[in-house]
C-alpha cells in the first residue's frame, strides 16, 4: 500500500475590515452602513468598512476634514478602542485554533498563518469554508483566506480573496497558466516582503508586476534586494524558505510607548502621571515577551506646530537590567527632576526602553547578592499586578498611585468611544437558561 503525498499547504487568515468589524459586533444595526474607526485622539481615520471606502473616504484621512461630510452621509464614528480590539483578537485566534487543532502563527492583530497537517491540506478548500463560517458564528467577524504551498503564496491568495472574488476564499492552486494570469494582474509592490519602497525600487528597473518578478533571475534578486528578496521569490515560485513567521522573528530590540496627549500639559506632576502610564504599558510588554530593558529614555515636547517647540529628553541605564514597574516609575520620577521646564504647555510625551534581552539570561551582579529575597516578592508582586489585570479591565485592574486617575485631562480624546467603553465584551449582559 503506498501512502498518499500531500505537498506542504498554508493558510492566511485576514479579518476583514477588522476595527470597524469589532465595533459592529455590538451594533449590528450598523451591518451594511458605513463605519470609521479613528486614531488617538480621534485624529484621522486608521479603519473603514468597505461601505465607507465606497464613500472615497481615505485611510489617514484628517478627521476634522471629512467631518461634515460623515455627518450628512450618517456615516457611524468611532473612537479606537485597542483594548477591545486585542480581546476580539484573541477570540479569533482561539476560534481558528479549535478548528484546525493546533497552534497558529499570529502574525499581527488581525492576521494568522496556520501550516496544514496532511489530513488537513488534502481538504483544504472545506477547512477553509468552515474556518470562515465558524469565526463568523462564534466571533461575528467576517474574514477572508488565502491558499497557498508557501506563506508567501498564501498571503497573496488572500489579497486575490479580498479584492478579486466572492466568497473571500482563494486558493493559488498548481495551475500554471491560471497562475500566471493572475501574477500578471498584480502589483509587485502587494507581494509580502516587498512592499511600497521595495516595489518603487524594482519598478524603476521595469519590474511592475508579480509575474515579472517571479521571471527575474535568482541571482541578480539577491544583489538587488539581498536574501530577504531572494526568498520572496522562491516562495512565490512554490519553495517555502520561510519557516516560521513568530518564532522565526528577530527578537525585539526596543519598546517605545508614545501618545499625544488629550490636553497639553502645563505641570511637572501631570506629566510624571503620563510618564508613568506610558513606561508602565511598557513594562508589562516587556514581561509578556520574557526581556528585561538595560536603558530607558523619556522625552515630551511641546507642540510641533508652534513657534517655539521645546523638547526636553532624558537617558539612564540601569544597574541591572529590569521589567519592574517600581523601578522605572522612579527613574521617570528623577529624570523629570533634571530636565523639566516650567512655561511651555507640553503636547505629546513617550518612553522608549533599549538594550533588551531574556530575562533568564541576565548576568548576576556582586552588588545586588543581598537583594535576592527583595528580588523575589517584587516578581511575584508584578506576576500578581499582570494577572489581575489580565482578567479585570477598567477601574477594576491594579495600578500604582502615581500614576493618577483614569479621568485626567490628558488622557486620550475618546469622544466617540462606543457605549461598551474598555470593558468590551465582558460588559455583555449574560443570561442564564434553566
Amino acid at each position: 500500500m503506498h501512502a498518499t503525498f500531500y505537498p506542504p499547504r498554508f493558510l492566511l487568515i485576514d479579518c476583514n475590515n477588522f476595527f470597524a468589524s469589532c465595533e459592529r459586533i455590538f451594533r449590528p444595526d450598523l451591518e451594511g452602513k458605513p463605519v470609521i474607526v479613528l486614531s488617538n485622539n480621534d485624529g484621522c481615520v486608521i479603519a473603514r468598512s468597505n461601505e465607507a471606502k465606497a464613500l472615497g473616504i481615505a485611510m489617514g484621512e484628517p478627521f476634522f476634514r471629512i467631518k461634515p461630510f460623515a455627518e450628512a452621509r450618517h456615516i457611524a464614528v468611532f473612537s479606537s478602542n485597542f483594548s477591545l480590539y486585542r480581546d476580539i483578537s484573541h477570540r479569533v485566534m482561539d476560534t481558528v485554533e479549535s478548528v484546525v487543532g493546533r497552534e497558529v502563527e499570529q502574525y499581527s492583530i488581525d492576521e494568522c498563518f496556520v501550516p496544514l497537517t496532511p489530513s488537513l491540506a488534502a481538504n483544504v478548500a472545506d477547512v477553509a469554508i468552515s474556518l470562515r463560517e465558524t469565526v463568523r458564528r462564534h466571533v461575528n467577524i467576517p474574514v477572508s483566506i488565502g491558499i497557498g504551498s508557501t506563506r508567501t503564496l498564501a498571503k497573496l491568495a488572500c489579497y486575490v480573496a479580498k479584492k478579486k472574488v466572492s466568497g473571500n476564499v482563494y486558493d493559488i492552486g498548481g495551475d500554471a497558466g491560471e497562475r500566471e494570469r493572475l501574477f500578471a494582474d498584480i502589483p509587485v509592490d502587494e507581494v509580502w516582503g516587498i512592499g511600497r519602497r521595495k516595489g518603487k525600487k524594482l519598478r524603476m528597473v521595469g519590474i511592475r508586476t508579480v509575474r515579472d518578478f517571479v521571471r527575474s533571475d535568482e541571482d541578480w534578486i539577491k544583489r538587488f534586494l539581498t536574501v530577504t528578496g531572494y526568498h520572496t521569490l522562491m516562495e512565490l515560485r512554490g519553495i517555502p524558505l520561510i519557516t516560521d513567521v513568530v518564532r522565526g522573528a528577530e527578537e525585539r530590540k526596543s519598546i517605545v510607548v508614545s501618545r499625544s496627549f488629550g490636553e497639553k500639559i502645563r505641570s511637572r506632576e501631570e506629566l510624571v502621571k503620563a510618564l508613568s502610564t506610558f513606561v508602565s504599558k511598557a513594562c508589562v510588554q516587556l514581561r509578556q515577551s520574557g526581556l528585561v530593558a538595560g536603558d530607558m529614555t523619556l522625552y515630551f515636547e511641546s507642540s510641533r506646530f508652534g513657534e517655539n517647540v521645546v523638547r526636553k529628553e532624558w537617558q539612564t541605564r540601569f544597574m541591572r537590567p529590569t521589567n519592574d514597574t517600581r523601578t522605572m516609575v522612579h527613574e521617570v520620577i528623577r529624570g523629570l527632576s533634571a530636565v523639566y521646564e516650567q512655561g511651555p504647555r507640553y503636547a505629546r510625551g513617550g518612553v522608549l526602553l533599549c538594550s533588551l534581552q531574556r530575562e533568564g539570561e541576565v548576568c548576576g551582579n556582586l552588588l545586588f547578592l543581598d537583594r535576592e529575597e527583595e528580588d523575589a516578592r517584587q516578581k511575584k508582586l508584578m506576576r500578581v499586578l499582570d494577572a489581575v489585570n489580565r482578567k479585570y479591565t477598567g477601574n477594576a485592574s491594579l495600578r500604582y498611585a502615581v500614576l493618577g486617575g483614569r479621568d485626567a485631562q490628558w488622557h486620550m480624546r475618546q469622544e466617540r468611544l462606543s457605549g461598551f467603553g474598555k470593558e468590551g465584551w465582558n460588559n455583555l449582559p449574560v443570561a442564564k437558561c434553566r
